[in-house]
């Protein structure tokens, strides 16, 4: 069971581990980058699996937040980083304190 990959997940973390190691040198900020990619790969499939989602629309705003981090750590981006820090917390406390966009 554990060796069935149907969803390409263990392929995409591979390849994304690749790219990271352009950019990083570190083993430890690669392996925790790939932690963050892994996540953002199971918050996508629970948002193509699950059609009646709650708060679907703060879970793909975690989503590009998460990966505009990456691109920001990646591009040595603070500031930029920053910014999509806050906003992913943003979406976690509308999600927490169940808010919707108005």
């Amino acid at each position: 069971m554990l060796s069935n990959d149907p969803y390409g997940n263990r392929a995409e973390t591979d390849r994304f581990r690749q790219e990271a190691t352009k950019y990083l040198s570190d083993e430890s900020d690669i392996n925790t980058l790939v932690s963050v990619f892994k996540h953002v790969r199971i918050y996508s499939m629970i948002i193509e699996m699950n059609t009646n989602l709650s708060h679907k629309s703060h879970v793909k705003g975690i989503i590009y937040d998460s990966l505009n981090s990456i691109v920001a750590i990646l591009n040595k981006r603070e500031r930029y980083l920053h910014l999509n820090l806050r906003s992913m917390i943003e979406h976690i406390a509308r999600i927490a304190l169940n808010k919707t966009y108005s």
